[in-house]
């Protein structure tokens, strides 16, 4: 009898045991994952933009995140649409950012946003951009002035050095076409001379006409007048 009682006496002081430890275990809780911010919206430059000048500012709308997380924005800029390589990789907290880009390139922007706890979304649309090359003003040589022989003088026979001077706005190189002869018009004599000078053999008691054409580097011409001399 006695061994019957100390069983049910430890039989109830377990079991009293295991309920007042499963009274005494708090809950688990099950903590909500971490949402991602929304997609940014690009504004501006708008797509396919052909911009006249450089300095552009980007913009997007902000994002919202489920949690009213801090949000930040990671803006990419690339030459390619793959942004395998990138000209810019910025992140910034603002939903613009003003840059100033290289004339004649093609470019292609996108946006996404991150939150505190580093959940991405994805990215935005990609944008293309043109910027237009940069326009250049190419003045016309200026039209060569003789030196030598004055304009209607007389020569001695044998050999003249015919020079003539020229100058160009741009201070571009400048190359010469001598035309020269005894006939009026004169034809080609020599071509692309770098030098504004030239020696020429003559005939006595002869009649010649000469000019010169000057070139720049860009192809802009300027034709001077036809002069003439007598040789003796």
């Amino acid at each position: 009898m006695k061994l019957n009682n100390l069983f049910l006496c430890t039989l109830t002081l377990l079991t009293l045991m295991g309920c007042s430890k499963g009274d005494t275990e708090e809950p688990v809780e099950n903590k909500p994952v971490n949402q991602a911010p929304s997609i940014p919206i690009l504004i501006s430059p708008p797509a396919n933009l052909e911009c006249a000048y450089t300095s552009l500012n980007f913009e997007w709308n902000f994002s919202i995140d489920p949690e009213n997380h801090e949000i930040e924005y990671k803006l990419e800029i690339a030459e390619k649409s793959d942004f395998n390589s990138l000209l810019f990789d910025i992140v910034i907290i603002d939903n613009f950012k003003s840059l100033n880009l290289e004339e004649g390139k093609t470019y292609y922007w996108r946006v996404l946003a991150r939150d505190e706890n580093q959940a991405e979304s994805s990215y935005s649309e990609i944008w293309a951009l043109f910027t237009e090359p940069k326009l250049t003003y190419n003045s016309i040589p200026q039209q060569a002035a003789s030196e030598n022989p004055v304009n209607n003088s007389n020569v001695l026979q044998g050999s003249v050095t015919l020079q003539w001077s020229c100058s160009d706005e741009d201070e571009d190189p400048l190359k010469f076409d001598l035309y020269f002869g005894p006939e009026n018009p004169p034809t080609l004599y020599q071509q692309d001379l770098e030098n504004p000078s030239y020696e020429v053999n003559l005939e006595s008691n002869q009649t010649y006409y000469w000019k010169v054409v000057a070139t720049d580097p860009q192809g802009a011409k300027s034709i001077g007048p036809t002069w003439t001399f007598d040789s003796n």
